[in-house]
């Protein structure tokens, strides 16, 4: 069995959950899908997987640990970060705490 690429491991994940749960897989399809570097968000606590309601950010080492069921709970948990307006509740908050 060939090792699929994370980039397909994500497109296979969300078509996926749209499939099986529609109004959660339609929020992880509306959200654009961006590879981040470690380096570039070094106040993360953790290089998982995050969102700002727009974007979804993931770690390329993280994704490549998973198989594409573990993956598609990962995008559901961001989806309803999404669905649950999580990014606009932060208020005064600091993030990284």
């Amino acid at each position: 069995m060939s090792k699929i690429s994370a980039e397909e491991k994500l497109s296979k994940a969300r078509a996926q959950l749209s499939m099986e749960h529609r109004f959660i897989g339609a929020h992880a399809l509306a959200m654009t899908s961006m590879e981040c570097k470690k380096e570039d968000y070094p106040h993360l606590p953790m290089h998982t997987m995050f969102t700002d309601f727009a974007r979804m950010g993931w770690f390329r080492e993280f994704v490549d640990g998973m198989d594409v069921e573990e993956t598609k709970g990962v995008i559901a948990h961001e989806a309803l970060h999404r669905i649950f307006l999580h990014p606009f509740r932060v208020g005064g908050r600091i993030p990284e705490i």
